[in-house]
């Protein structure tokens, strides 16, 4: 907009005389609006009202398309499927956990300190996990003719030097179509014998690291409440906060009860 010198109405761009008074815009004499200027008769060329609506429009859609990049990033990531640690299990894996749980169970009922520690593989954990009789082992998957199905197929912990990570893979059954999304909650012991804990520290959906979003302990929480879930184990677990001393390691799990280790829970 051109606005006129002499009555100051604001004139479209273009014009030669000004519609209101008539006096002929100089066009020698237009500064920038807000400019300061000097003497009468100076022309302000105005700001077109549409500009900053326009400006607006621009840093508002700019703004939903950075939103909407990390709403695509974030459910890529999801959907990303990541490779998972082979461990081998089956009945003979499990029958020797048991046969060493039972061990320590008896040592601490007992009192009595275990001549050494006892070692627990990953085939071992996990074979005992998917064991028949285990209260946690995974319901077999349904055989109907469901349209659509969503459920956890199979779960699993790694070990590694100081910690454990569950591991555990959806399967989403759509017709003519399955896709797996592997979640993965990784945690420490923590605390000494009576008072061992279990310390969550991370949470990944596909490649999605949840611990590193806003709020991300919280849903670490969330997470860590649903797959590491130790109410059906609580027996093993009780004999886990009791033990004089667990180391994890990578591949294992290594118990001691009195002896060698750290002094022995109070019965």
């Amino acid at each position: 907009m051109i606005k006129c010198g002499v009555c100051g109405f604001d004139n479209s761009l273009g014009r030669v005389h000004c519609v209101q008074c008539g006096t002929k815009i100089d066009l020698s004499k237009v500064v920038p609006e807000g400019a300061k200027t000097k003497g009468k008769g100076a022309v302000v060329l105005g700001r077109t009202p549409g500009a900053r609506k326009s400006v607006a429009k621009t840093i508002c859609k700019l703004a939903d398309l950075a939103v909407l990049a990390v709403i695509v990033a974030a459910l890529v990531s999801i959907w990303q499927e990541t490779s998972l640690k082979p461990i081998e299990r089956g009945p003979s894996w499990a029958l020797a956990a048991k046969g060493k749980v039972e061990t320590l169970s008896a040592a601490v009922r007992l009192g009595t300190p275990l001549p050494q520690p006892l070692e627990f593989s990953e085939a071992e954990i996990n074979s005992y996990i998917d064991d028949p009789a285990s209260p946690r082992r995974l319901p077999p998957p349904p055989q109907g003719k469901e349209r659509f199905s969503a459920q956890i197929v199979r779960r699993q912990i790694e070990l590694a030097e100081g910690s454990m990570t569950a591991v555990a893979v959806g399967e989403i059954k759509l017709p003519n179509y399955v896709k797996r999304i592997v979640v993965r909650v990784g945690a420490e012991l923590a605390g000494e014998a009576g008072g061992r804990r279990l310390r969550l520290t991370t949470a990944r959906i596909g490649n999605l690291p949840l611990h590193a979003l806003p709020w991300g302990d919280r849903l670490v929480e969330l997470c860590g409440k649903h797959f590491f879930q130790f109410e059906f184990y609580d027996t093993e677990w009780k004999l886990i906060q009791r033990a004089s001393n667990v180391r994890l390691a990578a591949g294992k799990a290594v118990v001691s009860f009195g002896g060698g280790g750290a002094p022995a829970a109070r019965q």
